[in-house]
């Protein structure tokens, strides 16, 4: 689900459940801008989406193809300086067994619930001021969901000097849960209300609607993109 807040009307979101691809995209720039930026990062992995096989480096080279993207876009715009924060998910095929190829660059965040009754354990970490200071000991976590900061990325698609992604693989595990989501949601709900409705046994419909929901009440500020997608090793396939 993407929704664009409480109080904005345009969302710069933009989001893709696409087996096995699943990337939840925060567009910067404001209205026009950061909704086309987000959107060219979706428009490529939904493009990797259809190759058969796809490996960790086709993940990397998939979101380096969004970046020059969204360069050129910048170029068109007469150097108007638009952007997307991004994390994604993509299921791939390896010799020990299906893995995740994760990735991140921004504030957008992965959350993972291990399966039987496992807590929300955050995976990505914020590429934010607001994370230098708490990893400089300046700030605790609990103060940066305040500080005026908060919101200030320090690395983005599409940043000139500041592109750089994380990247890694672990393995698929059967009945783990996956959270998508753009810092929309984040600013709106404490980690402890996250925690109570992605552990919940239902459906990640279910999860996507509560989450919403709670955003909404507490008069979201900007864009809201959530993704809930559950592995289901009976299935063989992934749900979301």
């Amino acid at each position: 689900m993407t929704h664009a807040g409480a109080v904005r009307e345009v969302n710069e979101d933009n989001i893709l459940a696409k087996d096995p691809c699943f990337v939840v995209a925060d567009g910067i720039g404001g209205a026009t801008a950061g909704a086309m930026a987000s959107s060219l990062v979706v428009e490529e992995f939904a493009l990797l989406a259809l190759q058969r096989t796809i490996t960790p480096r086709d993940v990397a080279a998939t979101l380096d193809a969004a970046h020059e993207r969204v360069r050129r876009l910048q170029a068109l715009n007469g150097g108007r300086q638009s952007g997307s924060t991004v994390c994604g998910a993509v299921a791939i095929d390896a010799p020990g067994g299906p893995q995740w190829a994760l990735f991140n660059i921004g504030d957008t965040r992965i959350y993972r619930v291990e399966p039987d009754g496992g807590e929300l354990q955050q995976v990505t970490v914020d590429h934010s001021r607001v994370q230098e200071l708490i990893d400089a000991g300046v700030i605790t976590p609990a103060e940066a969901e305040s500080h005026p900061e908060r919101h200030v990325v320090t690395r983005a698609v599409g940043a000139a000097e500041s592109y750089r992604p994380d990247h890694w693989t672990v393995p698929m595990v059967a009945g783990e849960r996956l959270l998508l989501c753009s810092d929309g949601l984040l600013t709106s709900a404490s980690f402890a209300q996250l925690q109570e409705v992605a552990t919940r046994r239902v459906s990640p419909r279910q999860v996507v609607d509560e989450l919403l929901r709670l955003a909404l009440a507490a008069k979201a500020q900007d864009n809201v993109s959530i993704m809930v997608v559950d592995v289901d090793a009976n299935k063989k396939r992934v749900d979301a």
